[in-house]
């Protein structure tokens, strides 16, 4: 059985040419090219170097048999261990470098030129000292592919790269990092024991952080795990130095140690539900940071949230934990909506008051509670949860007056005017008393004592009211 398994393989690989592709080669300076004539859109690869070392030529495009390649793959091992030196350079044509292509070289710079993906172990064991250009064609690191590289400029990776491989940067030198918006995956130790030197931001298109990824990686400040990443490995950000940490709302599994031994880490920050799948010593290591407080939603707590956080402690009562209410504002049609406020809940913090929004035709008078506009909020009161305050406007004039006259109409009596319902309540009053319409001078309260010259004639008051910023 063994025998006709072995013969069926032979004779697939016999029948696989065809007549219409031929594999072609020609060797130009000890650099062997390899092509398929009847796929020249597919390009040349390089596929063995067969000099004595130093520096190398790699041709934009080669010509075999008559026929003109672009030379766009640098193949598996092309270049392995082949003592290479000094300045290599990628021509624009190339697009891929395969895994192993210069490794266990002496290169000490490289121009990637067009590149889109560069293999696992690519340039890994040279000795790069250059500063290391990416292009913004590239969309693809691999494993170890620049692993101990020596230039000490910062790194920048390119907006274009979607995916950094394991250890794709462990172990160099370089002194700053910025990270592509585009990247998706960082795999385990890809920038371990390197030094970002400072803040590091994290780019909102991140989903995973890969286990060791930033271990002992030289961040410090604040450090922010974008709202898409589920998955933060273990150890990914152990034995660095930032002070605060803001975790996203997806995350769902944070690996061991995953950013212990932080001993400047005082703030924690989960903005979504507890992680389903937390491991130990996630934030500490040994005797672990002082003063770290760990701060979630209120809405995610157990009380609110099956599994949710506890407090004043949590995860087995290693974290001391503070809920944080949000304070929401329905502006009812005014503008500018206040931003929503978080407020920790502790029994003495209060949420500040906004400025007041403004709407056409309309003067704010306050936030309230309930939609209907019935209990109003003071700001005075600490918060205990989430709560949505409501903007309560009355019309921009003073409204309801409706004036009446009590008292005997005789001499020596006192009349007295009588507003009635005001809005709003605190509006100014004046009043004008009038003989048979003619002011009566002095009488302007209101009440008013019926004088001898007044004696039969018609008496009437006119009551004005007035507010700061309405029309009376």
């Amino acid at each position: 059985t063994l025998t006709a398994l072995m013969l069926a393989a032979a004779t697939l690989v016999f029948l696989s040419p065809s007549a219409s592709a031929t594999a072609v080669t020609v060797t130009v300076n000890d650099v062997v090219y390899a092509a398929d004539d009847g796929d020249v859109a597919a390009g040349a690869t390089v596929t063995d170097y067969t000099g004595p070392g130093g520096s190398v030529t790699i041709l934009p495009s080669v010509d075999i048999g008559g026929t003109t390649y672009a030379v766009k793959t640098i193949g598996v091992d092309a270049f392995h261990s082949a003592d290479l030196t000094g300045h290599l350079t990628i021509p624009d044509s190339g697009t891929t470098i395969q895994d192993y292509a210069f490794f266990d070289n002496s290169i000490t710079g490289v121009d990637l030129g067009s590149v889109v993906t560069v293999g696992a172990n690519a340039f890994n064991g040279n000795a790069i000292s250059e500063p290391l250009v990416l292009p913004d064609t590239l969309v693809s690191i691999g494993l170890a592919a620049f692993k101990d590289m020596r230039f000490t400029e910062p790194l920048v990776i390119p907006d274009s790269v979607v995916t950094i491989g394991a250890s794709a940067f462990e172990e160099c030198s370089f002194t700053g990092l910025t990270l592509g918006t585009s990247i998706s995956t960082i795999g385990s130790s890809a920038f371990r024991d390197d030094n970002v030197g400072g803040p590091l931001v994290l780019p909102d298109s991140l989903t995973s952080v890969g286990d060791l990824a930033f271990y002992q990686a030289g961040i410090t400040g604040a450090l922010i795990v974008p709202d898409q990443v589920t998955t933060v490995g273990r150890s990914a950000f152990q034995t660095n130095h930032f002070s605060s940490l803001i975790i996203g709302s997806s995350v769902t599994s944070i690996a061991d140690a995953a950013f212990g031994d932080n001993f400047d880490l005082t703030a924690v920050r989960f903005t979504g539900p507890a992680p389903t799948t937390f491991g130990g010593d996630v934030f500490t290591w040994g005797s672990g940071p002082p003063g770290l407080i760990v701060r979630f939603p209120y809405r995610f707590g157990a009380s609110q949230t099956p599994g949710g956080y506890t407090t004043p402690t949590w995860s087995g009562n290693a974290y001391p934990t503070i809920a944080v209410a949000t304070v929401s504002y329905e502006a009812n049609g005014g503008t500018p909506t206040p931003q929503s406020a978080d407020v920790d809940i502790d029994g003495s913090s209060t949420a500040t008051e906004p400025a007041p929004p403004a709407k056409s035709g309309k003067v704010f008078t306050g936030w309230y509670t309930d939609p209907g506009l019935n209990t109003a909020y003071a700001f005075s009161s600490p918060v205990t949860s989430d709560l949505t305050l409501y903007a309560k406007y009355i019309d921009a004039a003073v409204t309801g007056l409706a004036p009446t006259i009590s008292g005997l109409a005789q001499v020596g009596a006192t009349l007295t005017a009588d507003p009635g319902p005001v809005e709003p309540a605190n509006a100014s009053l004046s009043y004008t008393w009038r003989a048979d319409g003619s002011v009566i001078t002095g009488a302007t309260g209101p009440t008013y004592k019926l004088k001898n010259a007044q004696a039969g004639r018609r008496i009437s008051v006119t009551i004005t009211a007035s507010s700061p910023g309405l029309d009376p």
